[in-house]
């Protein structure tokens, strides 16, 4: 799990990236499934993008778009 905070940024221009590191127990041949939630400051969700899921490939960095 990983926490960012995009607070002050306009998300329609400059979209959050992020890299998932696979590590050595990590069987390459399955596939990888992906979600993102957004909060407010107070804790209420307030949106969420989920990804289909993606295979990892050994010395690639691949980039995939909801």
């Amino acid at each position: 799990m990983c926490e960012c905070d995009v607070s002050g940024r306009d998300l329609t221009k400059k979209p959050y990236d992020f890299r998932i590191n696979p590590s050595h127990m990590t069987d390459l041949s399955e596939p990888v499934y992906g979600a993102a939630l957004a909060y407010a400051a107070d804790g209420r969700l307030l949106g969420e993008a989920s990804f289909n899921a993606h295979p990892f490939e050994h010395g690639a960095v691949l980039k995939y778009t909801p």
